[in-house]
């Protein structure tokens, strides 16, 4: 604000109000100078989304890459133009600099957490992968390939994991077939299917985020890479007589198929009911001592919500050996065919 010589502060005119003075506008104009300071709100979490449809709520951003007809870049979506018989390092290539750039502008570093659900199947999961902030806090889940994928596929679902676990971001994978046959029941939603029912697994994850990264984070520092996961939504005592049971149901709906004995770390999650905390606790601890004797590290953990309905959780740590083995089959033979999509290469 602009002041007179004997420094009273006025708002308009020439002559001070209060003793006549001169008004000084030369010296007021150098607060201008001064630009207010910014800051801007990133939220808790942030979604990037490849080859996935599915539509996930509880995160303060969302976006997507995708191909599409002309290589294009706004505010929730990176499009590349199509690369007639590309492959995942044609992609990786061209556009890893220009994404990486891109989800910078964004501020997709900048949340608390981030979350990546991308189809590795798909080639421009690996140019995601690779592009993303390497930053903490920071989950992959993966759509991976399995053994009645082409082998195709599982080149890009090995090159996808490999690179993601090279770059020590904790991993859960979702089999192909797991995906495809995923059917879920909820009184407000209704059935789900595929996609749909992916994506409330994954905004289950998303509810307790914080402690899904809290757990799948310390068990990279004791070599478990990878996590499967079993989910329970909505369940209830209507179904289930105690969780206990529902524990053991979980064991026959597993997002992929590892040996018992390649599980390191075991991890409960529960959301619901106060009355279900000491229950369930009692229950993962009876349930782990009985089926998973090898793993080094185990928890349960409750996180409270009202009604009697509840979603139940079970992450489970592996080493990268199991799944990356069952793929390496489809990634040597088409690395025989075009040796220079050789992941050791290039990531």
């Amino acid at each position: 604000m602009p002041s007179c010589a004997n420094g009273h502060v006025q708002k308009f005119g020439l002559k001070c109000d209060v003793c006549g003075a001169d008004v000084s506008y030369k010296s007021a104009a150098k607060e201008l100078l001064a630009l207010p300071s910014v800051q801007p709100d990133y939220g808790g979490i942030s979604l990037l989304r490849v080859g996935f449809p599915g539509v996930l709520s509880r995160v303060d951003y969302s976006a997507s890459v995708t191909i599409g007809e002309e290589e294009r870049a706004d505010a929730d979506s990176f499009i590349v133009p199509r690369i007639h018989g590309g492959n995942w390092l044609e992609f990786k290539s061209r556009y890893q600099t220009k994404l990486t750039r891109w989800l910078k502008m964004v501020g997709f570093e900048k949340s608390k957490h981030r979350i990546v659900i991308m189809d590795t199947s798909d080639p421009l999961s690996v140019l995601a992968v690779a592009a993303i902030p390497n930053q903490a806090h920071t989950l992959v889940v993966a759509i991976s390939a399995d053994p009645d994928s082409t082998p195709v596929e599982q080149s890009n679902s090995y090159a996808a994991i490999s690179i993601a676990t090279k770059r020590g971001f904790p991993l859960i994978a979702l089999g192909a077939s797991y995906t495809r046959d995923l059917l879920f029941y909820s009184e407000e939603g209704g059935f789900a299917t595929h996609a749909d029912a992916v994506s409330k697994i994954v905004g289950s994850l998303i509810q307790v985020l914080d402690d899904t990264l809290d757990l799948t984070e310390r068990d990279l520092r004791l070599g478990g890479k990878l996590h499967y996961i079993a989910t329970i939504i909505s369940g209830s005592k209507t179904v289930y007589a105690n969780t206990g049971d529902a524990l053991v149901v979980e064991q026959h709906n597993l997002s992929i198929e590892p040996k018992p004995e390649d599980v390191r770390m075991l991890h409960g999650i529960i959301m619901g009911g106060k009355h279900l905390q000491a229950e369930f606790t009692k229950n993962f601890t009876q349930f782990r001592t009985k089926n998973f004797k090898t793993a080094i590290s185990a928890e349960a953990r409750f996180f409270e919500r009202p009604g009697e309905q509840y979603d139940l959780v079970m992450i489970c740590g592996l080493g990268e050996a199991g799944l990356l083995g069952s793929l390496a089959e489809g990634y040597n033979t088409v690395k025989t065919a075009l040796p220079e999509l050789d992941v050791e290469a290039v990531a």
